[in-house]
Formats: C-alpha cells, structure tokens, sequence
C-alpha cells in the first residue's frame, strides 16, 4: 500500500507500538492549524499545506512520541519546508533527514515528517526509528526535486544553505532584501536562494523564475529602484528570459560573471 492524500484518515501506524500506546490522533487543516502550531501555521500554510495527522504515543516513564505527518501540495513544497531550517541533511530515511537527540525530520514525496521524543532514550530511539521506517514503507515512492535547483551551479555550493520558497517573506529570514515584496515572488513563481565559497566569505546567489519574461522584466527593475538604484548596469544582476538572477556579497566581478556562466550553462543544458 502507498500513501495518499486520501489515506490521511487511515490508521497509518498502529495502536501500539512497542510499550507506546496511541495516546491522541487528530488532524489539522489550513483552518485550524494555529491552534496545534501557534506562531509557526504560516510557514506550512505558504507551501500549500493541506493537512497533518499529529499522532501521540505514551509509555510509563518513557518521553512520550509525537508524530507529525504533513500532507503539502507537492513534493517541491514538502522539499521547502524541509530544508527551511537545514543544517546537517543525511539520507537516513526518505529523500533527506535531519536528526538531533530526540528529533528526527524527513520529507519524501508531497510529505513532511516529524518524530519527537524527548528526552531520548535507548528504547524511544529505536522505536522513533521503527515508525520512520514504516512510513518511509508506506509512502512508497520519491517526489521530484525542484526544477529550479537544477540551475545552481555545484562548484563551491554549500549544499545545505539551499532554501526553497515561493513566498517573499521567507526570503527575508534567510537574507533580508525589504519589508516590500519588490522582487514580485509570489505562488507563481518559484525560488532558490544559495550560498557559495568560503566559510568566511559566503557568495550569496538568488535565482527567481517568474511566469513570464515580461513579469521578469519588472521585478528587475522594482529591484534595482528599490534596492540598490546604483545596481543599473551592474553586472551583479541579470535577466535570462522569465529567470532572474542575482548575486550579493562577491568579492570581484570575475566571481560574478563565474557564476552567471555557469548558470547560463545549466539553463541551456536543462530548460525543455
């Protein structure tokens, strides 16, 4: 059996588990998701979230087990939500996991997965890996990738500064642009905003693509009026077609232009 949207409502694990028994089983919408995660709805809400099952498992003195399944519009969404906050990504279960002392995140497919148990203990651990597993099982399948990731260059690229979004506020609270949404991002458009080089020095590199060249156009021009007027004619900015593409925080206009090349290169080589 593979997951799907419909199963939300199935039992996707069992009652027991182990000494861990099925303590509470609800599901969130859009509508009342701020009642279960309040201050943070608006992140899962902005990649289309449509729905989570919040399951709770209790055992006599053993940290109780909170799983969270989240039903996104999309592979790409579930990969945004995932990578939000990524900094050690391993792929220990599904496409990508991200796993402290009693936490564990993965995503695969259009879902997004959190396992807590904390305090960890020997036994909460092997049972938190028990359920990733069985749900990996149950999912079944792999989602596609963004297509927009297909265009960053992997020379020099810090492989888990790679942030996905498609709402502007998320930029801000990766690399701080304006409180307006002057670069026109909206659900229409997808995003990618990377780091590259040294520890000491990271390149920053932002790649839009809009719907449109014309709507491309624009928000280039909304930018550098907004942003940085001195930028016009820069070379730290272009566009290519509906892509627009800038780079912050070089340290010489060859490591600019490196970048636009290879950019270029991997538009050719992977647009249909």
């Amino acid at each position: 059996m593979t997951l799907s949207a419909s199963s939300m409502n199935d039992d996707l694990l069992p009652g027991q588990l182990g000494r861990w028994t099925l303590s509470s089983d609800t599901i969130y919408t859009p509508e009342n998701l701020y009642e279960y995660i309040n201050g943070g709805a608006e992140l899962y809400i902005s990649y289309g979230f449509r729905k989570v099952l919040s399951k709770t498992y209790s055992a006599d003195n053993q940290p109780d087990i909170i799983v969270d399944i989240f039903d996104m519009n999309s592979s790409k969404d579930a990969y945004g939500v995932f990578m939000f906050s990524a900094e050690d990504v391993s792929d220990l279960v599904g496409q990508g996991t991200q796993y402290n002392e009693g936490f564990m995140l993965f995503w695969m497919d259009h879902y997004f997965i959190s396992i807590l148990a904390y305090p960890e203990t020997p036994e909460s651990k092997k049972v938190m890996m028990e359920i990733a597993r069985t749900l990996e099982k149950e999912i079944g399948r792999k989602g596609e990738l963004p297509g927009i990731l297909d265009y960053l260059p992997s020379n020099g690229l810090d492989k888990q500064s790679i942030r996905y979004f498609h709402h502007y506020a998320w930029l801000n609270s990766h690399y701080y642009i304006a409180g307006e949404n002057i670069l026109m991002i909206d659900d229409e458009t997808d995003a990618v905003l990377a780091r590259y080089g040294r520890a000491d020095h990271r390149i920053i590199l932002l790649i839009v693509e809009y719907p449109s060249g014309e709507k491309a156009g624009e928000a280039s021009s909304e930018f550098t009026a907004s942003y940085l007027p001195g930028l016009q004619g820069n070379n730290s900015l272009q566009v290519e077609d509906n892509i627009l593409i800038i780079v912050f925080n070089a340290a010489s206009e060859q490591e600019t232009e490196k970048l636009f090349k290879q950019i270029q290169e991997n538009i050719n080589t992977n647009r249909p």
